[in-house]
């Protein structure tokens, strides 16, 4: 698997599920209503996941998850020492896999126009062949 996708396993997804639930909660006290749905939508995509199906979740939505782990690890309810641990090396492993993507970004095929960066079109046969591999990724249960 590249590095760029990450294949969980159920126990991780109900860590990460509990942490965005506590998030969920966190954000209903202050009132913040949009940040709520974002959880929500982000924990159904998660539910999916552990229910069998599956899911993809997109670069937002994975710092979003790695800030609520390192949330619900800081306040320490609910987690043992070595649920901690995983869920800190989980939320790790999330940033990890936003920069590695973020980074193919700067890795596109480009040339300087007038000092600005501008994308060359690549061959169908470029695009196929990423289009096969990004659908391959994405019908296991990956980040």
């Amino acid at each position: 698997m590249n590095d760029r996708y990450m294949v969980f396993d159920k126990e991780q997804l109900f860590i990460v599920i509990g942490a965005l639930v506590k998030e969920k909660v966190r954000f209903d006290r202050e009132g913040d209503e949009w940040q709520g749905k974002r959880i929500i939508s982000t924990a159904n995509t998660l539910f999916e996941m552990y229910c069998g199906k599956p899911g993809y979740l997109d670069e937002e939505q994975l710092e979003q998850t790695a800030k609520a782990l390192e949330r619900a690890v800081e306040e320490g309810r609910g987690l043992s020492d070595s649920k901690a641990s995983e869920a800190l090396w989980l939320a790790s492993r999330l940033r990890q896999i936003r920069a590695n993507r973020e980074i193919r970004f700067f890795k596109a095929p480009y040339v300087m126009v007038k000092g600005k960066r501008k994308a060359v079109l690549l061959k169908a046969r470029e695009v196929v062949a990423y289009l096969k591999y990004e659908k391959t990724a994405r019908s296991e249960r990956t980040a």
